[in-house]
């Protein structure tokens, strides 16, 4: 199996799902924010920013009295375990913002979030995470915005 990877910028575009409310409408303390970084890829090239916008992100929130869990240069299986803190933490009234800094691709017809890989080769589908099954975790949330900006890659079979 050959692998082709063509890599250029991109932000995710941000998207809201509304059952309700919007984000104004509710106070900073009803919002929970999942904040993600990665700069220390193992099988892609290093950020530089990607880490400091997080936190840069996650300080911001923090002082408006939004509840963040943080996530810095982790693997899916550690992110997992903050994704279900966050949840558990989450009442039905909540708001839920998701921001993203690192690398992401369209895999499978899926948009996915790129973290440090476990293996000794590249496997996109176990290093990363789905976004859209990502927001349907967040199905008794009053707002699910997702923010994502990253360096995007196309990831090509050519077997």
């Amino acid at each position: 199996t050959h692998t082709h990877t063509h890599t250029h910028s991109h932000s995710f575009p941000s998207l809201s799902l509304c059952k309700c409310k919007s984000l104004h409408a509710l106070s900073w303390q009803a919002v929970r924010a999942l904040v993600i970084g990665v700069n220390n890829y193992k099988h892609y090239s290093t950020l530089k920013n990607a880490v400091r916008d997080a936190t840069a992100v996650s300080h911001m929130l923090k002082a408006k009295g939004v509840h963040v869990f943080d996530a810095y240069n982790c693997t899916k299986k550690e992110l997992g375990k903050i994704i279900n803190a966050f949840l558990a933490s989450l009442q039905p009234d909540d708001a839920a913002l998701i921001y993203f800094a690192g690398h992401g691709c369209e895999y499978n017809n899926a948009n996915r979030l790129m973290l440090i890989s476990e293996s000794e080769e590249s496997m996109i589908q176990e290093d990363s995470l789905n976004v859209l099954a990502l927001i349907i975790r967040f199905a008794r949330c009053q707002v699910v915005t997702v923010i994502a900006n990253y360096l995007k890659f196309m990831h090509t079979d050519l077997s």
